[in-house]
């Protein structure tokens, strides 16, 4: 009788429960709590550079309601008619194509391929890394080039309204 009693203790006694639960459920929750930090962290990053962007855009226009000035608008040779102007946040350039912010999201179990943001694992679409782009832009005054190569000049004609269509101010051609 003594014998079955401790046997029937054994089998429904919970103590010791609480411990294997969390030993079994813990990886998941730092699993978790990395994944939480990091996307937050890129998020916040992203949220940072949109600021900065922002706060650098309208430090150079500085309260100047002709924006794009001259100088911008003789950098922009292959349009032919402009009504935006923006700028865009970038970590480096290669060449002309501006390369922005990299992330990477951490992986407590994962190989070590060398994978880096600049050179991703050969042979794999999936990627560890994140690139954050910011681009801050405004609609200005409509400018065309009056010949093909000569200056900018302001274009919005309101008398024509069968061109109202063409002289939307948030254009790049």
């Amino acid at each position: 009788m003594g014998a079955k009693m401790i046997a029937k203790s054994i089998t429904t006694s919970e103590s010791g429960q609480a411990i294997f639960e969390m030993i079994v459920f813990l990886p998941f929750f730092v699993i978790l709590l990395s994944v939480m930090l990091t996307v937050g962290s890129s998020i916040n990053g992203s949220i940072n550079q949109e600021k900065a962007t922002r706060g650098y855009f309208f430090y150079l226009a500085k309260g100047n309601s002709n924006f794009p000035g001259p100088k911008s608008l003789s950098e922009m040779s292959a349009l032919s008619s402009v009504g935006t102007f923006s700028i865009g946040w970038q970590d480096y350039s290669e060449g002309k194509l501006p390369v922005s912010s990299c992330y990477k999201l951490n992986a407590l179990i994962s190989k070590n391929s060398g994978e880096t943001c600049q050179t991703p694992e050969a042979g794999s679409d999936i990627t560890r890394f994140v690139r954050l782009y910011t681009v801050f832009g405004i609609c200005t005054s409509l400018f065309r080039r009056l010949t093909s190569s000569g200056p900018f000049a302001h274009a919005i004609n309101y008398s024509n309204a069968a061109n109202a269509g063409q002289s939307s101010s948030c254009t790049l051609q």
